[in-house]
């Protein structure tokens, strides 16, 4: 179980109107997603939950009646016999000792089954300590004491041994659910027992559709392989594993897509939670809905019985896993890690669909709107900001990294040229967040020019770019750690240099790219130029942070000097690095032990790539320009595991038009975004990818402008980035002003 909000909690008046709800998915959304309104109305009551968890939750009572007061679910008491407390023995008392964090996880799974089944009982039996013997035992007590459902939200890593544990487990008519993990891929038990049904992990999110929502595999739900567990007979699936293959089935589980809990014990009142904890209690409520039909065979039969039941989950993957987790060097086979048609170990067979409704969803790729930015600088009136890239979180949370032209002039306290600028949008405003930026001795700040943003999470936060140092240009690179930015002392290629005007002059190097995994697992590419102006590129490095240094990685030499404009990795064996050798595409790959240049398929003179996303390592993306007699237009090229293919993009008519962005949320939801320009005119672009063809949309145009940046936290919630040059400024410099520029695609949630 995983909770957001960096510790911070967010409370509410447990009396709130509907219009104060707390922050995250309630009940109403939560059986709306999964289609249990009607069923949740009148079903459930024959029917008893088990939640199983050690140590005691002092408070769970109390915080319960406040969770289904708010949301307007019967009292489930001890005084009306729906709610009951046991130790590990089965007894009253005593009870273990209260824990914080395991209070939070008991009240994590009893709002999660209340939500999904209002009318069930509850049973709330707390082991001794979070010994497995303890926990098993607990398990055991919940059978014995009569429950029709188990929730064990709990697991630790495979380990021999573990078989000897299979009997707390086996309980012929009780169906018992487990969590996958929070860490990624990877087998935790109990939930590869033959005797459960593992739960994994979904990001749930707002869409138009007959649904209301979409769904893809989260980057951290578990799966994998048993090393111990037989592979029982009712798995009726291709799982690619001779073993017990998990998950079996899954629910939401990102923290990005939280729900809403009341605990007092340690969060002090509501806050947002996630973790495929959430997903078994919530699957476990929905199994109780349905009734005895679930419990007829062991294990997790009932999915693969019935995956007319579910919702298939065709997209994202778990091998880039949670922040500081432990990624193995490999998924083989990719059903394993990689969601698809069908069962895949992320997500299962699905997640439940009681109503039968269809899950197609309607893509909103039309409603785009401006939003108004900051413009932090102006000069004799004239305003000189703009915006290279954005990073979006949630709604609630995006940041985007701009620049700004402090002061005009040179010499002392006059020239400082470019400085970089970060906001935060909090969902309704924005708010400038302090930068880190070195100083000279005599000009005091140095220029800072901005390239690239990208986060791992809420609390580590990248940016790259270069800066003025004395008589050259080197790298920038600044962290955000949740509470401040700070720099960071990124590598500097020392060696190159460069004549001009008689003198030999060191060379210039600039950070491209960044490329943010997890804290500990951070790539920046570099690019090395030999003239002034920074056009003519030497060579490229590659660096990469283990959470304490950085380090250069060797990658081959070819032929051509090779510029590195982007990188991005899905996970900490799976990362591509993409830019241009001489005047040809090139990208290249890291597979956890070495880079390796990739052919990519071409037909025109020239060319380059600027940007790299992907939903996983069977679907990367790669953006740039190629150049044509006449002009240039944009580049797009497609992964799918095997080899790069060329898509023609939507038909921008233009004699310039390059891409300078890509980001994709799911292999039939990628969006591209840049700028086109004529000998009169100029403009954005940006196109959306569904699965089949790309399709220009039209946007909020600015006067003569161009987009730098896109990004996006789910298919309702895109946003675009970069400049817009207005020509009605005062006189100043020149007749022109450059203003931040932002518009995003609300579709009424993420």
């Amino acid at each position: 179980m995983q909770s957001d909000a960096g510790g911070k909690p967010l409370t509410t008046d447990p009396k709130a109107t509907e219009a104060q709800l707390p922050p995250g998915y309630g009940v109403a959304q939560l059986q709306t997603a999964y289609g249990l309104t009607e069923a949740a109305a009148s079903k459930g009551a024959d029917q008893t939950v088990a939640v199983v968890v050690a140590y005691d939750a002092p408070n769970a009572e109390q915080d319960l009646a406040v969770y289904r007061g708010m949301y307007g679910l019967p009292p489930c008491t001890t005084e009306n016999g729906c709610f009951r407390k046991v130790n590990q023995d089965g007894e009253s008392g005593p009870l273990p000792p209260p824990h914080a964090g395991w209070a939070l996880e008991a009240v994590v799974d009893l709002d999660m089954v209340s939500a999904a089944c209002p009318q069930c009982k509850i049973l709330l039996v707390e082991a001794n300590d979070n010994l497995i013997d303890n926990l098993a035992g607990a398990v055991a007590t919940a059978a014995r004491l009569g429950a029709t459902q188990i929730v064990s939200s709990w697991g630790l890593l495979e380990r021999p041994g573990i078989l000897e544990y299979e009997t707390f487990f086996d309980h012929p008519g009780v169906s018992i659910f487990a969590a996958s993990g929070d860490t990624g891929y990877g087998v935790s038990y109990p939930a590869s027992s033959a005797s459960v049904t593992s739960v994994g992990g979904t990001s749930l999110w707002p869409a138009n559709g007959a649904r209301g929502y979409y769904e893809y595999a989260w980057g951290a739900a578990g799966s994998g392989c048993s090393a111990y567990v037989k592979k029982p007979s009712w798995q009726r699936a291709e799982t690619g594993c001779s073993h017990r293959a998990t998950a079996d089935v899954s629910a939401v589980a990102d923290p990005a897509t939280a729900v809403a809990v009341y605990d007092t014990h340690q969060a002090g009142g509501w806050v947002r939670v996630g973790g495929t904890s959430v997903a078994t209690s919530l699957v476990a409520g929905v199994y109780a809905l349905i009734g005895e039909e679930t419990r007829e065979e062991p294990g997790g039969a009932y999915a693969y019985r019935h995956p007319e039941k579910f919702f298939d989950i065709t997209s994202g993957n778990n091998t880039g896993a949670d922040p500081g987790a432990d990624i193995p060097g490999s998924c083989s086979p990719a059903v394993l890690c990689t969601a698809g048609v069908g069962y895949d170990g992320p997500t299962g067979v699905g997640t439940p669909n009681l109503a039968g409704i269809d899950p197609t969803v309607d893509r909103c790729v039309n409603n785009w709107e401006q939003v108004r930015t900051p413009n932090p600088s102006q000069i004799n009136g004239i305003v000189y900001s703009t915006l290279a890239d954005v990073a979006v979180l949630s709604e609630s949370d995006v940041w985007t990294l701009g620049e700004y032209f402090e002061h005009a002039g040179r010499g002392p306290g006059h020239s400082k040229g470019e400085m970089i600028d970060i906001q935060h949008w909090n969902g309704s405003e924005w708010e400038h967040v302090p930068s880190p930026h070195p100083t000279h001795p005599q000009w005091g700040d140095v220029r800072v020019l901005a390239d690239e943003m990208e986060f791992s999470g809420p609390d580590d936060g990248w940016v790259v770019g270069h800066r003025r140092n004395v008589d050259s240009n080197v790298p920038h690179v600044q962290h955000w750690d949740g509470r401040s930015w700070s720099l960071s002392p990124v590598l500097n290629p020392v060696g190159g240099t460069y004549e001009a005007l008689g003198q030999t002059r060191p060379a210039h190097v600039e950070a491209t790219g960044v490329a943010a995994i997890s804290p500990t697992d951070v790539w920046v590419t570099l690019v090395e130029y030999k003239d002034f102006g920074m056009t003519v590129p030497a060579r490229s490095y590659v660096e990469h942070w283990d959470g304490r240094t950085w380090s250069f990685v060797d990658f081959p030499f070819t032929d051509g000097p090779i510029t590195l404009h982007d990188v991005y990795g899905t996970a900490s064996n799976d990362v591509w690095a993409v830019g241009r050798i001489g005047d040809l595409p090139y990208t290249m790959h890291w597979d956890g032990k070495e880079w390796t240049p990739i052919e990519v398929p071409y037909d025109a003179a020239s060319g380059w790539f600027f940007s790299v996303d992907a939903t996983g390592p069977n679907d990367v993306w790669a953006v740039g320009e190629k150049h044509v007699p006449g002009g240039e237009v944009p580049l797009i090229q497609h992964w799918d595991g095997k080899k790069w293919t060329e898509t023609p993009d939507g038909g921008v008519i233009s004699a310039i038009t390059k891409l300078t962005d890509v980001t994709a949320i799911a292999p039939d939801d990628v969006w591209v975004a840049g700028d086109w320009t004529t000998q009169s005119d100029g403009g954005y672009v940006v196109e959306h990818w569904d699965g089949k063809k790309w399709t220009v949309v039209d946007v909020p145009e600015g006067w003569t402008s161009g987009l730098t940046g896109i990004d996006a936290s789910g298919p309702n919630n895109v946003w675009a980035v970069g400049a817009e040059l207005r020509s009605h400024a005062p006189n100043g410099f020149g007749s022109d002003g450059f203003y931040t520029y932002a518009i995003r695609n609300d579709c009424g949630g993420e």
